[in-house]
């Protein structure tokens, strides 16, 4: 995974998640570092309003990093969630978010400068947790089916890859 973890190269993230609403802060869904810098795809946490979006990120570091936030909240229950980077710079232009089959409407979390330096792709990544960070970033819930692509999933391959699960 460290070697799609790449501000140049296009890669999609998805999962098949049980989300407990109004849970711990900044729930980890799949990722590989928060203050060393990396891929997230998480949900906000209480530290962000709205808490309980969807979060999907590339940071360069944990102060300089750029994705998208979901403009709607998740409700409990189970969720597919797929975010998309095309490869083509840190900017919120590059990223896509769909959850349950659909574009998701999304808002722009960049904060510090991201672009300028590269992505860490040393760090291990860990499903329903970050490996080698400290904090409250655990799963409060399930995940099933996670699957990484080193490509960009169009919305057509988003809505049949929910499809094809959602009846499981």
């Amino acid at each position: 995974l460290s070697t799609i973890a790449s501000e140049t190269l296009p890669a999609s993230w998805e999962a098949w998640v049980y989300f407990n609403a109004g849970g711990s802060n900044n729930q980890m869904i799949i990722g590989n570092a928060f203050n060393n810098g990396g891929v997230l795809l998480r949900t906000t946490g209480t530290s962000h309003a709205p808490a309980d979006r969807v979060r999907f990120l590339y940071f360069i570091n944990g102060g300089n990093g750029t994705g998208v936030d979901s403009a709607a909240t998740l409700t409990t229950g189970w969720h597919h969630i797929v975010g998309t980077y095309n490869g083509n710079g840190l900017t919120t232009s590059n990223f896509g978010l769909y959850i349950d089959g659909e574009v998701a409407s999304t808002t722009d979390p960049t904060f510090g400068s991201p672009s300028g330096s590269s992505i860490p792709k040393t760090q291990d990544f860990g499903i329903g947790g970050v490996p080698d960070e400290t904090g409250p970033y655990y799963w409060n819930g399930k995940i099933a089916e996670v699957r990484v692509y080193q490509k960009v999933l169009t919305a057509a391959e988003a809505k049949q890859n929910y499809n094809a699960g959602k009846s499981e």
